[in-house]
């Protein structure tokens, strides 16, 4: 037994555009978009401190709406032992990306999903003001949670939808959809199944099994080549991990030269980004130069790999408030969504986000 999860036809992010999925927070039902995450097991939203007075009045609509004070209301608050209520969520990037982890305000909630009458209660909800992550995310994770400072675990969505018997197992299908497509792709979400509709079987990873590493981390496989345009570069080896909390494709120091070359790409390191300008967009549209990651289980033999290839559109991203500077909701810029690490980056040396998810 499965059961899919219907996306909001609606396209949100300042680093996107990404498909959202509508939830319900709490006995109000409010309902909030968020994007679906890989790496975590409870559900994070925007907090009506997320958009203050002096930023463009879309700003709650373009963070897929707010909880408000009367949304907390029923909360079940989740409390440190010194009394401290401002708690951290934690993630696989966090070193790099979220730095120290998320600075939330947790409770224990009802969560449900807009087309269905499913309501999942016990749900650990977490509120919160930071600009990143700019949208909130509903845990894709089997795997329970725990609040920060916190000795009590909360069953994450999919356990919950397992305990109750909504779905069959402790499995979920996600792809992120394309904007870029023709006619545009929303994205696609089950629980306990897939959508075999948006499953190519000569394509998938079939066969190749997902290593779970002592933190938690469930989607590592590790990388056995990357190819640009006609360049391939051996990244046999790597350590890559699929994680939709953030937008990018991180490579190490030995690899991202490869794209700063096809792509004539120049870091700008005030703005942490690979800015595009409008010209440099119009010529790399027109050379439409793909991108293709061949991956294998760490465990398994060479000839049981997978090649996701990604064609330019993939990485034709638009940056909008506040990201690099922009202050406005009128302003939109360009940008290429690779990030860099160090070669010496302990853990993980690849991070595949969301804009790998619009091909997987």
């Amino acid at each position: 037994m499965a059961l899919s999860i219907t996306p909001s036809r609606h396209w949100l992010g300042n680093d996107g555009p990404w498909s959202t999925f509508d939830v319900r927070i709490g006995l109000a039902q409010k309902l909030v978009q968020v994007l679906p995450a890989t790496s975590v097991s409870l559900t994070l939203a925007v907090l009506e401190e997320g958009c203050t007075a002096s930023e463009p009045l879309t700003c709650e609509a373009l963070r897929g709406d707010v909880l408000h004070p009367v949304d907390l209301a029923t909360w079940n608050n989740i409390t440190a032992a010194n009394g401290y209520q401002n708690l951290a969520v934690q993630f696989p990037t966090e070193e790099f990306y979220f730095e120290a982890g998320v600075p939330s305000r947790m409770g224990v909630s009802s969560l449900g999903f807009a087309d269905l009458n499913e309501t999942l209660q016990g749900q650990l909800i977490a509120g919160y003001v930071q600009k990143t992550p700019f949208l909130g995310f509903l845990g894709l994770s089997g795997r329970e949670q725990y609040a920060a400072n916190a000795s009590t675990a909360y069953p994450s969505p999919l356990q919950t939808l397992k305990n109750t018997s909504a779905v069959s197992g402790l499995t979920w299908a996600y792809t992120a959809g394309a904007y870029y497509k023709k006619p545009e792709s929303f994205g696609s979400l089950t629980f306990g199944g897939y959508d075999s509709s948006r499953v190519n079987m000569d394509e998938a990873l079939t066969g190749v099994n997902f290593l779970r590493d002592f933190n938690g981390n469930e989607l590592t496989l590790t990388m056995k080549s990357i190819t640009v345009g006609d360049q391939t570069s051996n990244a046999t080896g790597l350590v890559a991990q699929l994680d939709s909390t953030v937008p990018d494709i991180w490579l190490p120091q030995s690899i991202y030269p490869l794209f700063e070359e096809k792509f004539d790409l120049q870091w700008n390191e005030s703005v942490g980004m690979y800015m595009v300008s409008e010209e440099q967009r119009a010529r790399l549209q027109s050379e439409n130069t793909s991108v293709s990651f061949e991956l294998a289980a760490p465990d398994s033999d060479s000839s049981r790999s997978v090649t996701i290839t990604l064609p330019y559109s993939a990485f034709d991203h638009e940056v909008k408030f506040p990201l690099a500077n922009i202050t406005d909701d009128n302003t939109t810029l360009y940008y290429f969504p690779l990030k860099r690490l160090p070669d010496d980056t302990p853990g993980f040396q690849i991070f595949l986000g969301r804009t790998f998810f619009q091909e997987a």
